[in-house]
């Protein structure tokens, strides 16, 4: 299983076959293949860490509603998607942080939630001083 994936990963066959399944289901491969191309979202805001410390939990389910409030996900199936909505992690639990760095950045096209979408991001991580 896990080392399976790990060669597939590394050896190239995991992205052949997302790009597959990405062709497959009608979407645009130029999108994947060059980023420029993806939809950029009007507003983004990184959110920083508030202390020092490892970060112990990630609320996956605050993370989930704060994708809907930005626009990434949505309460019911009339509304629709924007595709440049979300948030983007650049760690993971177990990973040591000093107060202040980077721990993700929220894009969104709804300026009048930002701050509580960063707020509410910020406040679904766990820190603790031990690994």
């Amino acid at each position: 299983g896990i080392a399976m994936a790990r060669e597939h990963l590394l050896n190239g066959k995991a992205w052949t076959k997302f790009r597959d399944m990405t062709k497959a289901q009608g979407g645009d491969l130029s999108c994947i293949d060059s980023q420029d191309k993806y939809a950029q979202a009007k507003f983004s805001s990184q959110v920083v860490s508030p202390r020092t410390g490892y970060i112990s939990s990630i609320d996956s389910m605050e993370i989930g509603l704060v994708g809907v409030l930005l626009g990434a996900g949505r309460k019911t199936v009339e509304e629709s998607v924007d595709f440049a909505a979300g948030v983007q992690f650049y760690l993971k639990t177990g990973m040591f942080v000093r107060e202040g760095d980077i721990l993700a950045t929220v894009y969104t096209e709804r300026e009048t939630v930002l701050d509580s979408a960063v707020e509410r991001v910020r406040g679904a991580f766990g820190f603790s001083d031990d690994k």
